[in-house]
């Protein structure tokens, strides 16, 4: 695809931690985190007590999101994604709405549902929160996606 040395090339400088830079205020129920620049591991997706909260350990470390002040790039375990990451300060605190492209990759049938999750999370506003060394992604409906450094 025409866009596949663009993702390798942001993932790349992701890793390396290029897309950091200045760190807007967050909520924080405890310890500050910044989410700029630092590769998260997404998990845990809490959408509804029926649905198991954790990631499988089969999916390791193919789901993360890597945060900057306008970018993200990561994976769903599934699809690579890369785009914009647009913040706001609200009454309330900090919010973030990733607005992504992605590609496909081939994965199984349980890495491809929490996929899906995962991507309920994109295009939609977000209120943003730290727990400790945990960065919560909190939908309006209450779903919430959970990741850790």
């Amino acid at each position: 695809m025409k866009y596949d040395h663009l993702i390798k090339t942001l993932a790349a400088c992701a890793s390396l931690g290029v897309l950091a830079g200045c760190t807007p205020a967050i909520n924080s129920t405890s310890t500050s985190v910044s989410p700029h620049g630092e590769r998260w591991q997404i998990s845990a997706v809490y959408i509804d007590d029926a649905t198991p909260p954790r990631l499988p350990e089969s999916i390791g470390s193919q789901a993360f999101l890597t945060v900057g002040t306008s970018t993200v790039v990561g994976s769903t375990g599934c699809q690579l994604l890369t785009g914009k990451a647009t913040w706001a300060n609200l009454e309330g605190g900090q919010s973030v709405q990733f607005d992504v492209a992605t590609r496909d990759q081939a994965c199984d049938p349980l890495t491809a549902h929490y996929s899906d999750l995962i991507r309920g999370f994109l295009g939609v506003p977000l209120q943003v929160s730290t727990d400790g060394d945990a960065l919560k992604l909190e939908r309006e409906d209450g779903a919430i996606m959970e990741l850790v450094q």
